[in-house]
This record gives C-alpha cells, sequence and structure tokens, in this order.
C-alpha cells in the first residue's frame, strides 16, 4: 500500500537523522601534513622541512547533539506508532468492506426473491383482472410494488458495485506517476 511505502520512507530518513546526529557528536582527528622548502643558507645543511599536525576535535556541544539524537528516537517511536496505527485503519478498512460486501450479497438474494414474488403477484392480480375479479387499482399497485423492488434491487446490485470496486482498488490501487 501507498501509505505504508511513505511511513517506510518516513522511517528509512529518521534513521538517517539519528546516525547524522550521533556523528555529530564524534570526536574528529584531522592528520595535517605540510611540506616547505626553504632557501639555503651557508651554514644550513637541509633545506626540506616536513611538518606532521594532529587535531583533535571534541564537540563542546554534547548536550545539544544528545538532545538531537533523543529528538530523531523519539520521531522514531512516533513513526513506528503510526505506522502500526494505518496497518489496524487498513485492516478495519478492508474487513469494513468485506462485511458489507456479504452484506450486500445476501440483500440482492432476498431482492432477488422479492422481485419474482412481486411479479408472481403482478401476473396473478393482471388474471383476475382479465377474468373480472379484480379492479384497476389493485393491479396498478401490484405493477407499482414489482417497479419499487426492481428498482430497489438495482440500487443494491449499482452499490455492490461500487463496493466490489472499492475492493479491487485495495487488491490494486491506483499510483498516479
Amino acid at each position: 500500500r501507498p501509505e505504508l511505502n511513505i511511513i517506510n520512507l518516513m522511517f528509512s530518513l529518521n534513521e538517517l537523522k539519528i546516525e547524522l546526529a550521533e556523528q555529530s557528536l564524534m570526536p574528529k582527528l584531522k592528520l595535517n601534513l605540510e611540506h616547505n622548502q626553504s632557501q639555503l643558507n651557508a651554514n644550513q645543511e637541509h633545506g626540506d622541512e616536513l611538518l606532521v599536525g594532529l587535531n583533535l576535535e571534541i564537540p563542546i556541544e554534547r548536550n545539544l547533539g544528545q538532545g538531537k539524537v533523543s529528538e530523531a528516537k523519539v520521531e522514531r517511536e512516533y513513526i513506528q506508532v503510526q505506522k502500526e496505527l494505518t496497518k489496524r485503519e487498513l485492516l478495519y478498512s478492508i474487513r469494513n468492506l468485506v462485511e458489507n460486501l456479504k452484506g450486500l450479497t445476501r440483500s440482492i438474494n432476498f431482492g432477488i426473491k422479492e422481485v419474482e414474488n412481486a411479479k408472481k403477484l403482478q401476473s396473478a392480480e393482471w388474471q383476475k383482472f382479465k377474468a373480472g375479479e379484480s379492479d384497476f387499482f389493485l393491479v396498478n399497485t401490484r405493477d407499482m410494488n414489482y417497479a419499487k423492488a426492481k428498482i430497489g434491487l438495482i440500487k443494491k446490485y449499482a452499490k455492490f458495485q461500487k463496493l466490489n470496486y472499492e475492493r479491487a482498488l485495495w487488491q490494486k490501487p491506483l499510483v498516479f506517476r
């Protein structure tokens, strides 16, 4: 998931911050080598001069550096908690989506039976009307019930298709490049 990739990148960046802060606390050792050639006087034997210098730097702001290390470690813990929270939210969303799909599947099955029953009642009412045993008001009521059942089934099916598309996006999310 892209959300988890972003959190992993944040975690890697934080690790680099910790290493940089710890390196700023380390003593630094510099070795300087200088070579000078001087003018020879009559009483000098050697005209070359070789200087070797050793420079040791110990950071004075160790407390400030320790603070940066501590801050980066706290940020790392925050990122780990954020990652766990994101995983839980993603898992909850997936479970919720799956349960909604299961519920809609059952609802569609009931809707199909409802449409079939409404169709049977409608055709029975029409037969009674043709035989003169029913009035037009009851025929219209049966027709409306059939239409309402069919519309309800279509709405449930559309919602199912929308949720099914969302499920497909969970399996392979859209990534814009």
